[in-house]
């Protein structure tokens, strides 16, 4: 799939972002499971992995990884939240 992207925007791909992202239910443990995927592509791929973007009061829970981490803040609410 990286390699059609590739192909048709003719732009290369140099690393991978690690953006697990299951809304409100994001937990650290459940970004450590997708930096463990990610860092897997990487590796199988030849390519770093650039950053891992994590809700910011989860940042500091992260520790140590093979990629800094970007706190990030969420500002929308998506409107199927307010069913959870």
């Amino acid at each position: 799939m990286m390699r059609g992207v590739e192909r048709t925007s003719r732009l290369q791909v140099n690393a991978l972002i690690c953006n697990t992202n299951l809304g409100r239910r994001t937990d650290a443990k459940i970004i450590l499971q997708g930096y463990k995927v990610i860092a897997g592509a990487a590796g199988q791929l030849g390519l770093p992995v650039a950053f891992i973007a994590a809700r910011r009061e989860l940042a500091d829970q992260l520790g140590r990884l093979g990629a800094p981490v970007l706190p990030i803040d969420i500002f929308m609410k998506p409107p199927w939240e307010d069913f959870v």
